[in-house]
């Protein structure tokens, strides 16, 4: 299977995986402001550009996010991933237990605005689901499912 590097440094990556139409970050360490907008705006970007409606977020490496950021996700990045397709979010969570509670958090509002997310512990899983995932999704799956998994 091809995986397509879109982004690469030590903090962040952003990559796509054409077979399965995944758009995929990683975070490796605390990223905000700028480096954040712009891994999650590229990806948006990925996504247009692929017809992609599928994302995986390997938030391990990460942390909570400042106030600016989150308010910015969810004026900004949500509606402009959501134009762009978005309809399938799989998160896998950081270690941190702040970061924790965030992705918790993002992924209960994420899936009352429609999309459909779910947390995991590893990102294999994640992808294994992101997989499983039909396009687009039937209109009951938005709130199908248990809102995180346990592995």
């Amino acid at each position: 299977m091809s995986i397509e590097t879109i982004i690469s440094n030590p903090q962040v990556s952003l990559l796509y995986h054409p077979e399965s139409r995944i758009v995929h970050h990683e975070f490796r360490q605390f990223v905000f402001g700028n480096q954040f907008r712009t891994i999650l705006m590229t990806g948006v970007d990925t996504m247009r550009a692929r017809g992609a409606c599928k994302l995986l977020s390997d938030d391990r490496g990460n942390s909570s996010l400042s106030q600016d950021d989150q308010v910015w996700a969810n004026d900004v990045w949500i509606p402009a991933a959501k134009a762009a397709g978005f309809k399938y979010w799989a998160l896998v969570m950081p270690a941190n237990v702040i970061g924790h509670m965030n992705v918790e958090k993002w992924a209960a509002m994420s899936r009352a605005d429609g999309v459909a997310a779910m947390a995991f512990s590893e990102p294999e899983a994640a992808m294994a689901w992101l997989e499983a995932q039909g396009e687009p999704p039937a209109a009951a799956s938005a709130d199908s499912g248990a809102p995180h998994e346990n592995s």
